[in-house]
């Protein structure tokens, strides 16, 4: 009978045992499952609160935001860095811009100051220029204004053309936010500027569509301009957008 008993109590004990550990095996798994919901890193998402600006607006503010961003690019030494779009030729220069002339510089005016007595503050420079010739766009009815960035053609490597008497070419866009005055086309403070000189061009930048650009004589560059516009009337040659 001994025998009997032990044997029916060591059964007990087993299926004890193994309804307890069932039942640690049920709350640890309810614990898991508990946490992972808890810290889920999902969350509902928000509405955003900015207002993408119409059309009209974000193209009258190209021309302020492309000086800010030259402004804030990285300098070189104790130089100013002003640049914008590249354009890939000559062709796609004419392409873009509204006006090319040849002229000579008659005053460079300060200009509109932005973020006056702020960290972010940018001052531009007028310069007055008596159209000689024009190569392409309206023919204006006197001298015209090109709005730039004061300091955009300071520092190593730039040649400064806004000063009196400088003969120039220059490849300029009709001002979007400055009615009756005129920027450098596409921006580009690199590729839009050149001295003239006696025997030819001189870039203020270089980089290659300059240097191919000033390789060129008055009556070559005539062609070249002409030949573009012709490119660009055909739709063969798209202008840079900006």
């Amino acid at each position: 009978m001994n025998g009997v008993s032990g044997s029916t109590n060591a059964r007990r004990l087993l299926i004890a045992g193994g309804i307890v550990l069932l039942m640690i095996c049920s709350v640890a798994l309810l614990l898991a499952l508990s946490g992972g919901r808890g810290t889920s890193s999902e969350t509902p998402s928000k509405p955003s609160s900015e207002k993408s600006s119409p059309p009209e607006e974000q193209a009258s503010g190209a021309e302020t935001s492309s000086e800010k961003s030259s402004q804030s690019g990285k300098p070189a030494s104790g130089g100013f860095f002003a640049s914008g779009p590249m354009f890939q030729s000559l062709d796609q220069m004419v392409a873009t811009a509204d006006l090319v002339v040849m002229g000579t510089v008659t005053d460079a005016r300060p200009g509109e100051v932005m973020a006056a007595g702020t960290p972010d503050e940018v001052r531009n420079l007028n310069a007055v220029v008596n159209v000689d010739e024009v190569l392409k766009g309206p023919v204006p009815n006197g001298p015209i204004v090109v709005k730039t960035l004061e300091l955009g053609y300071t520092g190593p490597g730039k040649t400064e053309w806004r000063q009196p008497k400088e003969p120039v070419l220059l490849f300029l866009s009709d001002s979007r936010e400055t009615p009756g005055l005129y920027i450098m086309a596409g921006i580009s403070y690199d590729q839009t500027a050149y001295i003239r000189q006696a025997d030819g061009l001189a870039a203020t930048v270089r980089d290659p569509v300059s240097n191919s650009v000033a390789s060129l004589s008055v009556p070559e560059l005539r062609r070249e301009v002409d030949q573009a516009k012709a490119k660009a009337a055909k739709g063969d040659v798209k202008p840079l957008e900006f």
